[in-house]
């Protein structure tokens, strides 16, 4: 496999482990249900398929797995604390 697969690899677990783990937490907020529909997950993928070529050269593809599950999932990105929130990875954008 190549980088590209490597990284959809990363994030296709990724999504499935959150998702699962949002479907189990007895104490997860009621409006977190959008977080784990089939909709959003094929909108993650969608958009992970969208970025997987601009992955920089010096970058492995477990990093930018990384990088975008920290910004894409919003659960992940909303339990930052509000000055360490992730931005867009650069690499991302689409302009």
């Amino acid at each position: 496999m190549g980088k590209r697969e490597d990284f959809l690899f990363v994030v296709q677990t990724a999504l499935i482990v959150n998702t699962v783990r949002l479907a189990t937490d007895g104490d997860r907020d009621p409006g977190a249900v959008a977080n784990f529909s089939t909709t959003h997950a094929l909108s993650q993928l969608q958009t992970a398929l969208d970025v997987a070529d601009r992955i920089p050269i010096d970058m492995t593809a477990y990093e930018a797995g990384n990088e975008f599950c920290s910004y894409f999932f919003s659960n992940l990105r909303d339990q930052e604390p509000e000055g360490n929130k992730p931005q867009l990875p650069h690499w991302c954008g689409r302009f």
